[in-house]
């Protein structure tokens, strides 16, 4: 609903400066952990010290954005809230998987 976003948006401007830094340091990660894929030697410990960070950086992202969602839908009547749709798995890959699944299943 157009109200959840609105207060999700209202509430993700509260902690601004925490989620940039959060995104900054991540994709900071990311970029060295690719310097680390495509170096002429593989370090397979560099790699998975970086992907430890990665899932760190992760980690606190999400915990941002749930506590931003947690926030804004206390702040929402019940009615509102329970027209919330069902979550979703991504674009198409996990509707296409849970396509294939259930075929197999019948």
């Amino acid at each position: 609903p157009q109200e959840l976003r609105e207060q999700f948006a209202e509430e993700l401007k509260h902690d601004r400066r925490g989620l940039v830094r959060s995104l900054l340091a991540l994709r900071k990660a990311r970029t060295k952990q690719h310097e680390i894929l495509t170096a002429e030697e593989f370090d397979k410990a560099a790699l998975k010290a970086s992907q430890a960070e990665i899932l760190e950086l992760s980690t606190d992202l999400i915990a941002r954005m749930q506590s931003a969602l947690a926030e804004s839908a206390e702040k929402l009547p019940s009615k509102t809230r329970q027209t919330l749709p069902p979550p979703r798995f991504g674009a198409g890959t996990w509707r296409t998987l849970g396509q294939q699944f259930q075929a197999d299943q019948n």
